[in-house]
């Protein structure tokens, strides 16, 4: 065999094999690309609205303690503003967020006890609210063990 004949070879073989590892590449890169943008537009906002969210309710329990526990008034408005516009927002993104998972997913069952432990919750801190409802309640002794028991019997086992 000649040596021009064993270069072409050669040559043609590495062109080959070249071609096999760009068309390799485009593949491996359009799965990467793939998973990025299901990481991105999927997995990441659902991480941050809960994160969001469990942020929400932890900031809703200390006002609640210190609602009744410190006999403090002052952060109603803020209270208010989670029941009345946080907890819907949040109730209705995370009922989004279940509309996209697949029917057998098992996070639709977490995420159904998650909305129904907010609207508990509401409640609840709504019922405290009436019962708090003015400074002359934070001097009934009977008005003050009902929040208390509210808190920490019901609201405190959906935490």
């Amino acid at each position: 065999m000649k040596i021009s004949k064993k270069l072409t070879l050669a040559f043609g073989l590495i062109i080959i094999i070249l071609i096999g590892e760009i068309v390799l590449n485009q593949l491996i890169s359009r799965r990467a690309n793939s998973s990025f943008n299901k990481l991105t537009l999927e997995i990441d906002p659902s991480n941050q609205l809960l994160e969001k969210y469990r942020g929400i309710n932890k900031e809703l329990n200390f006002l609640n303690n210190n609602r009744v526990f410190n006999n403090n008034q002052d952060n109603l408005n803020r209270t208010h503003g989670i029941l009345d516009v946080e907890f819907p927002y949040y109730i209705s993104e995370t009922s989004l967020l279940k509309e996209r998972l697949l029917p057998n997913d098992k996070r639709i069952d977490q995420i159904e006890t998650i909305i129904s432990h907010t609207e508990e919750i509401i409640l609840l801190t709504k019922e405290i609210n009436n019962v708090l409802a003015t400074k002359g309640d934070y001097e009934s002794l009977e008005n003050l063990e009902t929040a208390n028991s509210i808190l920490s019997n019901k609201v405190g086992s959906l935490y």
